[in-house]
């Protein structure tokens, strides 16, 4: 029969060698929160780090601003910011990928969502999507709906923001 000490010795050993065994790389770091040292001036936005299907190494993902910067209190982002790490982490381990295609999580996850919409009495099948007979033209070309976009944004960004979103559109 053991003794508590040879129980605790026992159950302590094989916990160590379990807590320092690397072999299974994780492959995103933890979503983080930039605060800008508390600046309300600058962006605050949350950021994670992937594996690189191709290097196998940590590359670190372009940052999720979402709208958290339209809040001009440090509590009120900090809310935004806590929701939109949350959720992230939670899709993460879900499975989503930055460097695949992602429907299928989307489509597991949005079905998910819509069956638990539903009240008991109506089952998941009976909805279809309303398909269109006709396909409408669009009424303005791609260019026109850039430039009208812009023009609505122009006293919310600055210069340079203006001119690096016309360059963007001109190499695109």
């Amino acid at each position: 029969m053991l003794t508590i000490t040879q129980f605790l010795t026992f159950a302590y050993d094989s916990e160590y060698e379990s807590a320092y065994d690397l072999s299974q790389k994780r492959n995103f770091s933890n979503p983080k929160i930039y605060t800008a040292k508390g600046n309300l001036t600058k962006r605050w936005y949350v950021y994670f780090s992937f594996r690189d299907p191709k290097t196998e190494k940590l590359k670190r993902i372009t940052p999720f601003y979402g709208n958290a910067n339209t809040y001009k209190t440090k509590e009120e982002r900090m809310e935004v910011l806590m929701v939109y790490r949350k959720v992230l982490l939670k899709l993460l381990k879900q499975g989503f990928n930055p460097f695949s295609n992602n429907t299928e999580l989307y489509n597991k996850l949005h079905s998910k969502k819509v069956s638990n919409d539903l009240p008991d009495t109506v089952e998941a099948k009976a909805i279809t999507p309303i398909e269109s007979t006709s396909v409408e033209e669009p009424k303005i070309r791609l260019r026109e709906a850039f430039d009208f976009g812009l023009k609505l944004k122009e006293k919310l960004i600055s210069e340079r923001t203006k001119k690096d979103y016309e360059n963007k559109m001109d190499h695109s």
